[in-house]
């Protein structure tokens, strides 16, 4: 069986066109080459906040329903025997999971910031918010996605692209959709629920952006979404 692909990127001091990497990055690429084809890509940066966390790619040859319906029963309780689906660890990420703790125990606790999944017809983007462990809040993410798919689905087609939480802002009087913005997020009393409150779809073939409101269980109508650059030009222009 052919291992599923992984991609790591971060952002690493540098001197001297040299990279300051993690002081156990070989420990983690043996681990990850174990279970994984890997690439792991350290970006040099200047001295400053948001180095050293992780943004991870997961590429899997499956389609969105397939893979929903191979972890949906679990992640939601309806079946306990793991054994039933020999792939379920594969498809949730468990053998990653295991290593990167360790490594982060190593690395006084290195976060990941973005989680993505690139399945064959959609792809799934998942942002930390604050100082809240995306680890621990992953699975839940993945379990909402299953339980409420038919919901989001319109007139037949599926999203192309999750984003994983969005937050409303006001800039010029006008409320818009943006992504979490890191280490320079403004928006106060963030909690867990947050990632449950708002997302935003991506429909590529006829439906286009969605924002989609979980409490109301419905679409935003004329939702204007920004992303982290597109925003930052706007409050400048303000």
């Amino acid at each position: 069986m052919d291992k599923p692909i992984l991609k790591i990127s971060y952002d690493a001091f540098a001197s001297n066109f040299e990279i300051e990497d993690f002081t156990h990055i070989e420990d983690f690429k043996t681990d990850l080459s174990k279970e994984y084809s890997y690439f792991i890509r350290p970006r040099p940066v200047g001295r400053g906040g948001g180095a050293y966390e992780l943004v991870v790619e997961f590429l899997l040859n499956i389609d969105l329903r397939t893979y929903l319906a191979a972890i949906g029963g679990y992640l939601t309780g309806k079946v306990i025997d793991r054994v039933v689906d020999p792939k379920l660890d594969q498809y949730l990420f468990k053998p990653f999971f295991n290593f990167f703790k360790s490594f982060s125990e190593k690395h006084s606790g290195v976060e990941i910031c973005e989680f993505k999944i690139e399945l064959y017809n959609s792809k799934i983007v998942i942002y930390k918010i604050e100082e809240l462990s995306l680890v621990e809040t992953f699975e839940k993410i993945l379990a909402t996605i299953y339980q409420n798919l038919e919901k989001i689905v319109i007139e037949d087609e599926f999203p192309s692209e999750f984003t994983i939480p969005v937050f409303a802002d006001i800039v010029g009087e006008k409320v818009i959709y943006r992504p979490p913005l890191g280490i320079d997020e403004s928006k106060e009393n963030i909690t867990r629920d947050d990632y449950f409150k708002l997302w935003k779809l991506d429909y590529e073939f006829i439906h286009g952006q969605r924002i989609y409101d979980f409490a109301n269980e419905t679409f935003i109508e004329d939702a204007e979404f920004l992303t982290e650059d597109e925003y930052y030009k706007k409050l400048n222009e303000e």
